[in-house]
């Protein structure tokens, strides 16, 4: 049996296509990037070789609703002005 090699991908990259199994949940730009909406679950995220038609990754993400949302205000105006 031949070695199995392991390379690392570029992304954003053209070889490869995004998709997810629901857009109820969150949309997904061709660049990898994952947006959610405003519901929480598992979200699907396929990726596709473009050469390679069955040459595929799954994987799923949990969109939560944060815990703590922490804001932290600093003046920036010109003090002397």
């Amino acid at each position: 049996m031949g070695a199995i090699s392991k390379k690392p991908i570029a992304i954003p990259n053209k070889k490869y296509g995004w998709s997810v199994r629901s857009i109820f949940l969150g949309d997904i730009k061709q660049d990898g990037t994952f947006t959610s909406h405003l519901t929480e679950g598992q979200q699907r995220i396929l990726v596709e070789d473009r050469d390679m038609t069955n040459n595929t990754a799954e994987a799923r993400i949990s969109i939560v609703f944060p815990y703590r949302l922490d804001v932290k205000i600093r003046d920036i105006s010109d003090k002397e002005a």
